[in-house]
């Protein structure tokens, strides 16, 4: 059994702030993907390259997207998904 508790989705678009919260996922033992939007987003999850993404971290203002209608389109592909 793996230590590793999986990947994680970050979605933001401010560089700095996505360095940040990385970095404390990181520490936290968990792998990293990150995108800068919604459509980035979306297409990360259709895609999947490498480790399956076991749960997203969303910024409260994502480029492209008002509101929970990000949420609404993962939840479209992927009702189970922690976010």
């Amino acid at each position: 059994m793996s230590d590793d508790p999986g990947t994680i989705l970050l979605i933001d678009d401010e560089p700095a702030q996505q360095r940040l919260t990385a970095a404390i996922l990181a520490r936290a033992g968990w792998t990293v993907s990150a995108v800068e939007d919604g459509d980035a987003a979306l297409a990360r999850l259709r895609e999947a390259p490498g480790a399956p993404v076991a749960a997203v971290v969303i910024d409260h203002a994502v480029p492209g997207y008002a509101g929970a209608a990000l949420v609404g389109a993962i939840r479209a592909g992927r009702p189970y998904l922690p976010m």
